[in-house]
């Protein structure tokens, strides 16, 4: 039950929109601008992507009473742009996956609250993570992002990280 509290926790702190210009904050959460990482945001993305499968390896391998499987996914928003969002209770179906919204949407165009259903492809993966141990697998986007919170918190979030996101 803390494992799971902790990764929700965790992976409601950092949100991610695509939008060029502005940028809106959740209560109590920073949300970053996409353009603001530019090269280095689609790198992580593109590392993520391409470890994607060690994700889906150990989700299948079984998950533990308090465990959580996240997936960030970019959902089209309102602005013609993407919001990236944390989606949780992943699973396959069909020729993609469905889960359900981890945090409270911004401004999607086709997914207004917390908790509700999602269908996504893996194309619109852009961040995974998981617990392994005691410390958290994966969040390529989130490692990036940490530079842009205060230090503080930076730390308390990097002290939830393995050292590398992949085993």
């Amino acid at each position: 039950m803390i494992r799971h509290f902790l990764l929700a926790a965790f992976t409601g702190l950092l949100g991610l929109t695509a939008a060029a210009q502005t940028t809106v904050e959740r209560e109590g959460e920073p949300t970053v601008t996409y353009a603001e990482h530019g090269s280095a945001m689609e790198a992580a993305i593109a590392e993520a992507q391409a470890s994607f499968d060690h994700f889906l390896e150990a989700k299948a391998a079984g998950v533990a009473p308090g465990e959580s499987f996240t997936v960030k996914v970019g959902f089209a928003d309102n602005t013609g742009s993407f919001e990236h969002i944390w989606v949780d209770a992943v699973r396959a179906k069909g020729e993609g996956f469905a889960g359900i919204l981890a945090n409270q949407p911004l401004n999607l165009r086709d997914y207004s609250r917390l908790g509700e259903p999602v269908k996504f492809t893996r194309d619109q993966v852009s961040d995974w993570g998981y617990i392994d141990g005691d410390r958290l697998r994966g969040h390529f986007t989130t490692r990036l992002l940490l530079g842009n919170i205060p230090e503080d918190e930076a730390a308390g979030i990097a002290a939830m990280l393995h050292d590398q996101p992949l085993p």
